[in-house]
């Protein structure tokens, strides 16, 4: 798939995510035009519970930190960068 990006021979891309296919048409200087997205699934993080109260925390702050970066904009930014 990379091969036929890199000669700009595609008109049609299928991807397991519609970052990965969005960085590839980047990478080959290809416009690229979302027209059907299958399905969003959310994305997971585990903290193991053998940490307890401390995983716990970690957790939090991991959360919190993550809907800041989202609310001043910065993984927008980075997600128009690179897809």
């Amino acid at each position: 798939m990379v091969t036929i990006f890199a000669k700009k021979r595609i008109e049609l891309a299928a991807g397991a995510d519609e970052g990965s296919v969005r960085y590839l048409c980047k990478k080959a200087s290809l416009e690229t035009e979302v027209v059907y997205v299958f399905s969003e699934a959310p994305s997971y993080i585990a903290f193991s519970k053998k940490l307890g109260e401390k995983g716990k925390a970690l957790a939090d702050k991991f959360s919190e930190a993550l809907k800041k970066l989202k609310e001043e904009g910065f993984i927008e930014k980075v997600q128009s960068k690179y897809f």
